[in-house]
């Protein structure tokens, strides 16, 4: 195909970043990190059976069903808004679809497919529920708003004999360029099973046909209806940009590649290679489609997921730099993780399916980095879990009343409620999570609680301040003159500023605060700049105002200890 070699940037985070390292241990108090650029989490193995829920989660049950899912592969949960559906299987009828919605309860019961379902997904922009079976026979429904109705939308059947691989389906979360024109509207998708990627365009297929089922190769004759394209590999993950120009496709040799949609055929645009040594098995951008004023380009920043759903990193888009690594380190090297960002791309939701835990990863806004994470822990399995809203606490009247709770403090609260469908052996359920926000503010900064170490030394959990975390005793000396003259750059570079963050750095820090951490010091300095100059500036001078005392008696300390 002439692809070329795939784009890895230089600069990706290497081991001698600074690493954070932190323990799961059931507990379901929020992690906050420290820089959130090299975190591991090391899951701790529970060998007490769990009586009750974590105290974070409000459980409703919205549907009981007679059925399995437990048996089933592939994907059997789909959520858009209110609308639920779900696959299981029963013995009288077999393999079957529910649909449900959340609020009315009102259902609908889809069977009569020609093979097993293998996949559903709902059409992120639009009231469409795509239904995939093993032999890549796909059904498309449009279902009404109050789930009354269930209408056939499009089907496309005999599709090509392949018995390679399962085929999986993603839609294209299409976002139009002005959305008050109801004719700018774009019903796509792809279907990717072995090496191969079929990407469709519905509208077209359904505005060329007056049938609601097509075969394939009458499908195919269509002009720009589908486009497919032969990778070198076995595909892992399909993902279409919002404005339906672009298709990225990772592969299981660990490379991403990116296809220009070009009329009737996919162009090869270049390679890129996330450096994770593993396949990629989920790839999200972290674009919010839901919020439509003022929408920045999209594919500026996503999230690349490697080794069975336990290694992430962040990756800024243009010139694919790293931002941030989490690892989770398992008990069990087979645990695999099912990962979801969830709509307006503030949470990574990270479902453990054999601990009974799910994971909430918060991410910085704008330049995205690793914040905190909350375990969620249930006594009962939780099959899947998908996101479908996450509200403002006070913001929102759905929020559950948690009044009665021994530690409630309303006014210490600064929480979100994060909603979420989830599927146990019986029953559907509605999960209202509440979720602390870290304290953090608009730059970036988090107080330095938790431990953290530099890989191959020991952990400190002393610090002078809340801004400037200690090293321990064997930590590299700075270099002053090279850190004065980069804090030097970064202050000129501020020059209309009422205050110089140098000069303020440079009359509060003595010169034993400079065995700190350089990579730390520069990286929050840099982002405070970039984000807000004033509010950096009042954040260094307040956070080293209120410490100097800290900061005094531990220079005395060490004087003393030194005499």
């Amino acid at each position: 195909m002439g692809m070329g070699e795939p784009y890895a940037s230089t600069d990706h985070l290497s081991p001698s970043s600074i690493l954070e390292k932190y323990t799961l241990d059931g507990s379901d108090n929020i992690i906050r990190f420290v820089n959130g650029n090299n975190v591991v989490l090391s899951l701790e193995s529970q060998t007490e059976a769990r009586v009750r829920d974590s105290a974070r989660v409000h459980t409703k049950v919205i549907s009981d069903y007679k059925g399995d899912v437990r048996a089933l592969s592939g994907r059997f949960l789909a959520v858009q808004g209110d609308l639920i559906a779900f696959r299981f299987f029963n013995e009288n009828t077999g393999e079957v679809v529910r649909v449900i919605d959340r609020v009315s309860r009102n259902r609908h019961l889809i069977k009569g497919f020609r093979k097993s379902p293998i996949d559903l997904q709902y059409a992120p922009h639009a009231p469409l529920l795509a239904v995939l079976d093993s032999e890549s026979s796909l059904y498309v429904y449009t279902v009404a708003n109050d789930c009354q109705d269930v209408v056939k939308y499009i089907n496309i059947v005999n599709w090509p004999e392949d018995t390679s691989q399962e085929p999986r389906l993603v839609w294209c979360p299409y976002v139009p360029e002005n959305p008050s024109d109801p004719s700018d509207s774009c019903n796509m998708l792809a279907i990717y099973k072995g090496r191969k990627v079929f990407v469709i365009n519905l509208t077209i297929l359904k505005g060329s046909s007056s049938n609601s089922q097509i075969d394939f190769e009458e499908a195919t004759k269509v002009e720009d209806a589908i486009l497919s394209v032969e990778m070198d590999e076995d595909v892992t993950t399909v993902c279409i940009s919002p404005d339906s120009t672009a298709v990225a496709i990772g592969t299981t040799q660990g490379i991403v590649s990116f296809y220009i949609v070009n009329g009737s055929e996919l162009k090869f645009a270049h390679n890129w290679d996330p450096q994770l040594n593993r396949p990629i098995v989920g790839l999200f951008f972290l674009d919010d489609t839901r919020n439509l004023k003022n929408q920045e380009p999209f594919w500026r920043h996503c999230l690349a997921v490697g080794e069975g759903g336990r290694h992430m990193a962040l990756f800024e888009c243009e010139q694919w730099h790293c931002l941030g690594l989490l690892r989770f380190d398992s008990p069990l090297d087979l645990t695999r993780f099912d990962v979801h960002v969830d709509p307006q791309a503030r949470y990574i939701n990270i479902l453990d399916p054999d601990g009974a835990n799910v994971f909430f990863v918060e991410l910085r806004q704008g330049q995205p980095r690793f914040i905190s994470i909350t375990q969620v822990t249930f006594c009962h399995p939780v099959v899947s879990v998908i996101p479908y809203d996450i509200a403002n606490a006070e913001k929102n009247e759905s929020v559950t009343d948690f009044s009665l709770d021994d530690d409630y403090d309303p006014e210490a609260r600064n929480e979100v409620t994060a909603h979420y469908i989830a599927i146990g052996h019986k029953s559907l359920l509605q999960l209202d999570v509440q979720l602390e926000k870290s304290d953090i503010n608009s730059e970036g900064m988090v107080p330095i609680k938790a431990e953290c170490q530099v890989e191959g030394q020991k952990s400190s959990t002393e610090g002078p301040s809340d801004l400037l975390a200690v090293a321990t005793t064997n930590t590299l000396q700075l270099d002053k003159p090279r850190l004065v003259e980069q804090l030097q750059e970064m202050s000129e570079k501020n020059n209309d500023s009422k205050f110089s963050i140098f000069s303020l750095i440079e009359k509060c820090i003595t010169e034993e605060e400079f065995s700190l951490r350089e990579d730390r010091l520069l990286a929050n300095i840099s982002d405070l700049i970039e984000t807000n100059r004033t509010e950096t500036i009042n954040v260094v001078r307040n956070a080293l105002n209120e410490n100097s005392v800290a900061v005094e008696n531990s220079i005395q300390a060490n004087h003393k200890a030194s005499d």
